[in-house]
């Protein structure tokens, strides 16, 4: 449940603009901001929006407000990370992610519990798991590429 709900709120980042990453001091991830506002301007906000998009927000502020501190910190680390990549970059991952919730629910599910792992490891362990046996027969080109590339924009390690 927990590693649904990481990949759904890394889905945030397709509710900020590309050019947001742009602010000088710390940052808080957009769902802290709609958080953040005051109850009535919160409503007023979302009551300018479209429906569907409303309802977004809503369900991702519902499902922030459930994380615990630990998961919230981590949350908030990858956006970070994510705010600090170039422009071009942070369009590359959004085309990933866009593609990555186009895909069959089984092999999101299977390719969620590998970029798991993948996110874990040194670019080295990562390459040789990707060089391996199991991996070539578990995913195709370009699932691997994705794969790939989803990795190396949120690795945890330096």
């Amino acid at each position: 449940m927990r590693v649904r709900w990481i990949i759904a709120a890394l889905s945030i980042w397709l509710l900020v603009p590309p050019s947001a990453g742009a602010q000088p001091g710390p940052r808080e991830t957009p769902i802290e901001r709609w958080i953040r506002m005051p109850p009535a301007e919160r409503q007023r906000a979302l009551a300018k929006l479209p429906p569907a998009r409303r309802r977004l927000i809503q369900e991702r502020i519902r499902q922030y407000l459930l994380l615990s501190p630990e998961e919230r910190q981590a949350l908030r680390q990858r956006y970070d990370r994510f705010s600090d990549l170039p422009p071009d970059r942070q369009d590359r991952a959004r085309a990933l992610f866009r593609e990555f919730r186009a895909l069959p629910d089984d092999r999101r599910h299977a390719m969620r519990r590998e970029l798991q792992q993948l996110r874990l490891m040194s670019e080295a362990d990562r390459q040789k798991r990707m060089a391996s046996e199991d991996f070539r027969h578990r995913f195709s080109p370009s699932e691997k590429l994705m794969l790939q590339d989803l990795a190396r924009v949120f690795n945890q390690t330096p």
